[in-house]
């Protein structure tokens, strides 16, 4: 792989880790109750290497905005 995808194969999952970090609170129901969405989309070339991310977090609660 070249450098780039390794890079990005380092960097999603601690992208990852900071916005779950964030975007979790302790509920009486759930001690991890997430408090937003996301969506993730990984980018490959046509020879099937990674090449980018887009990564975008949706808040669904008013009050954590």
């Amino acid at each position: 792989p070249g450098k780039k995808g390794t890079k990005l194969a380092t960097q999603v999952p601690t992208t990852e880790f900071v916005a779950e970090s964030f975007g979790n609170a302790h509920t009486l129901v759930n001690p991890n109750a997430s408090r937003f969405g996301k969506y993730t989309e990984v980018q490959f070339t046509d020879k099937g290497c990674l090449y980018g991310i887009k990564s975008f977090d949706y808040y669904l609660e008013r009050n954590q905005v």
